[in-house]
């Protein structure tokens, strides 16, 4: 009878600690960025966050805690653990800690965060309290309430709302909607790959992108590896329905990324590593 709250409870609390672990060594004060150097997907997860937010605030003024609760562990299973912290996991350990694509990842799960503690206080009174001293700690002592970071979460505002904290807009709204429609369904065709025994992880996959929209493909060519979470993605907008392929990705798996690529071993000096992670080094 208790194991669905239960196992709910865990999740939240598993995503507070991944996100406290991620944090080791920023200090908001120092190294956030604005709003306007983040990523599109950081932008995008602050977008849906504002949103859960509300919904929550709203769940909480009707006296709703079930709606409450069933939102917040929504946001943590479906929008963080299975997408956002995934897909920012391969830049957060194989990317110079100071760099600035990091710091942004940073910067957006800070304000994750914050929010998540303040909005589940009210049914996770202890949890959110241990979280909220975490953070606390991470702060110098004459940063704490410049920081908005009062000695108990308890003493802390709601999250502030608004498309000034966050830009977004009713055209990028449209075309993440339509990115995550494709996701979904080249997630849909690893799956197959995987269950017929093709595939292990996802980072084993090579997709291929044909049709589809022009402007959408190819505008984010560069980011889809990281949007579908896989080693290569090859683009051909040739004005047909979209359709899409997978099939194992060429190359070797670098041993620090885990992705497959052709060019892992091409250098001498780290012959088991990809090109970038080889610059890392």
């Amino acid at each position: 009878m208790l194991e669905v709250p239960a196992e709910a409870y865990r999740k939240v609390r598993h995503t507070l600690r991944y996100l406290l672990g991620n944090l080791f060594d920023f200090d908001p004060a120092k190294h956030s960025v604005s709003s306007g150097e983040l990523s599109e997907l950081d932008r995008y997860i602050l977008h849906r966050l504002d949103q859960v937010s509300r919904g929550v605030m709203q769940a909480y003024e009707e006296y709703c805690f079930r709606d409450a609760a069933s939102a917040l562990t929504d946001f943590c299973n479906l929008e963080l653990s299975s997408f956002y912290l995934d897909a920012c996991k391969d830049k957060l350990y194989t990317v110079a800690h100071n760099a600035p694509e990091v710091r942004a990842i940073q910067t957006a799960m800070w304000r994750i965060l914050h929010s998540l503690a303040v909005l589940v206080a009210p049914i996770l009174s202890f949890t959110a309290e241990e979280a909220w001293a975490e953070m606390r700690r991470m702060l110098k002592e004459e940063l704490r309430s410049s920081e908005r970071l009062p000695e108990s979460v308890f003493l802390a505002r709601f999250p502030a709302h608004g498309e000034e904290i966050i830009p977004w807009s009713d055209d990028l709204d449209k075309r993440w909607q339509a990115l995550l429609e494709i996701r979904q369904r080249v997630n849909k065709a690893i799956e197959e790959k995987r269950a017929a025994g093709a595939l292990g992880s996802s980072l084993q996959a090579m997709v291929r992108l044909k049709g589809g929209a022009r402007e959408l493909l190819e505008g984010y060519k560069s980011r889809w590896p990281e949007i579908l979470i896989v080693s290569q993605v090859e683009v051909i907008p040739d004005g047909s329905e979209l359709s899409i392929e997978v099939s194992k990705a060429d190359g070797k798996k670098c041993a620090r990324c885990w992705r497959y690529l052709p060019e892992v071993g091409s250098r001498k000096d780290y012959p088991e590593l990809c090109s970038r992670c080889a610059s890392q080094m």
